[in-house]
């Protein structure tokens, strides 16, 4: 509508401009607690126990995915989905099967023929752990998980999440070991070596959990 400034009363016919917004495929977002902590031959814990998932694009049509990555580890680390195997395939980067869900790095996708919402995505990620082996052969460092995610659309995470795992340390006993006996000994024959082939061995970083603070060694008849 135009005003005449002359006259205020005096108004054009009022008139439309139609014009169309073309949508953009907005990436996802991931937000989560960047550090968790693992106990020495403890149970499992979860990566991302806090995800938050959000897409305001997220179309049940589209192939989304979630890769998640152990990016430094040794040799028994492993990760493992105890989510939904329903809803939920678990295979590696090469698309197989993962056997027991587990592995090294894990891609969840929703299986063929099953209604998985934004949600359900959320949840899954939340169901990822992490499990070292019973015994860390004094390997300590932190672990680091990194998480991406594929709308599958064409747009993913602007980097991956990346979560700092710390590893908890417990202080294993010292173990002994030897084989050596003495069947007879001489009266006044002199000294005999008793533990000729002795081996003492401790897992632990004697920078963390220092020396050996004493050794007992106790005699008996018989």
């Amino acid at each position: 509508v135009v005003v005449d400034p002359a006259i205020s009363t005096l108004t054009s016919y009022q008139s439309s401009i139609l014009f169309s917004v073309e949508g953009v495929n907005d990436a996802p977002l991931l937000t989560a607690s960047s550090d968790q902590s693992y106990l020495e031959e403890g149970a499992v814990i979860a990566v991302a126990p806090d995800a938050v998932l959000k897409d305001i694009d997220f179309d049940k049509a589209d192939p989304f995915k979630a890769t998640i990555s152990l990016t430094n580890n040794s040799d028994n680390d492993t990760l493992k989905f105890l989510g939904n195997t329903i809803k939920f395939s678990v295979k590696d980067s090469g698309g197989v099967d993962l056997v027991n869900a587990s592995g090294k790095e894990i891609v969840l996708s929703a299986k063929s023929g099953q209604s998985v919402t934004l949600s359900d995505f959320q949840q899954a990620l939340r169901d990822v752990y992490f499990e070292a082996a019973d015994d860390l052969d004094a390997d300590f460092n932190s672990r680091t998980v990194s998480i991406q995610i594929d709308d599958g659309a064409g747009a993913t995470l602007g980097s991956p999440l990346e979560v700092s795992i710390g590893i908890k340390t417990v202080n294993d006993a010292p173990e002994l070991a030897s084989s050596a006996t003495v069947d007879d000994y001489t009266e006044n024959s002199g000294a005999v070596s008793l533990f000729g082939d002795i081996v003492v061995a401790d897992e632990a970083e004697p920078s963390s959990l220092g020396f050996f603070k004493s050794a007992t060694v106790q005699f008996s008849s018989g």
